[in-house]
């Protein structure tokens, strides 16, 4: 109850400028939601404050939810990534999905990169942003920092 006053508070509170912030829903958590979060997150899109759907492709209703909520991106599961390995039918779908995705502008971020071919392919697929092993294990802040400070994550161009 009340959760977009509370958001907006602390997002207010530490002044963080709205179009900086997304948040994530999972798929699960979409499918099994009533129709308040339709209009909680419209509410938040007015003010510039995006959301992604997680953990796509894990689900029963993908595409319902796509249709029914307001993403700004869809985050493909590494799930459907590394099925990419073994099953040419899941490259296929893959590259599909991607652009269906794209069709409803909706951007795409692939997780569980972990190796060059993967990186490859969702590239050439035409995924937006790749997130995954392949470019860092997950840091201590402050390990984040030095990373950042100088550059170093694997396979930045």
């Amino acid at each position: 109850e009340n959760i977009t006053i509370k958001l907006m508070n602390i997002i207010d509170k530490y002044r963080i400028p709205y179009k900086l912030v997304d948040f994530e829903i999972t798929e699960t958590t979409a499918d099994n939601t009533s129709d308040s979060l339709d209009t909680i997150m419209r509410m938040f899109n007015e003010k510039g404050i995006s959301f992604s759907l997680d953990d796509y492709g894990t689900g029963y209703s993908n595409q319902s939810n796509l249709m029914k909520y307001p993403y700004s991106i869809v985050k493909i599961d590494k799930s459907m990534v590394w099925a990419c390995d073994s099953n040419p039918n899941a490259l296929v779908l893959l590259k599909h999905t991607v652009a269906m995705i794209k069709d409803l502008n909706m951007k795409v971020l692939a997780e569980g990169v972990e190796t060059e071919k993967h990186l490859a392919f969702l590239k050439e697929i035409g995924c937006d942003y790749l997130q995954g092993y392949y470019f860092s294990r997950p840091l201590p802040v402050n390990d984040l920092i030095e990373v950042i400070k100088i550059n170093t994550i694997k396979g930045e161009n």
